[in-house]
């Protein structure tokens, strides 16, 4: 099972956090631990930490720093920034390996065209073809 969530739904629910983004996916939430900074990974189906792989734009994150007896989740997107969230359940995740028994988070960020709005002439396409080749 696939879910996925669009920037259109993301200003809809008025998300503000990935506590918010995951809210109405049944079966994930984020989890939450006092003796950490901030959010925590996501859980999906029981299954948290290193066994749900999360990805921002089809790289891997790691899923959080340690130094001393600070831990701090990797994860500081801000959430306008995303266009799609893509959150993979059960039998797909294999396809990703054993840092994906749980399941994938795929976060995909917002390009410069999606925050002008469409509004990218010809000229400024010709220049950058021009300019890479």
């Amino acid at each position: 099972m696939v879910s996925v969530i669009d920037s259109e739904t993301i200003e809809e629910r008025l998300t503000q956090n990935f506590a918010d983004l995951v809210k109405y996916e049944p079966g994930v939430y984020v989890e939450n631990n006092v003796t950490r900074l901030g959010l925590n990974g996501f859980n999906i189906r029981g299954i948290g930490g290193n066994r749900v792989m999360t990805q921002v734009d089809g790289v891997q994150t790691s899923e959080q720093f340690d130094f001393g007896p600070f831990n701090i989740h990797q994860v500081g997107l801000d959430v306008d920034a995303l266009k799609t969230v893509e959150i993979v359940r059960s039998a797909n995740s294999a396809l990703y390996g054993s840092d994906a028994l749980g399941g994938v988070v795929s976060l995909f960020t917002k390009d410069p065209a999606d925050y002008l709005g469409g509004r990218v002439s010809s000229t400024t396409r010709r220049r950058s073809s021009t300019a890479s080749g």
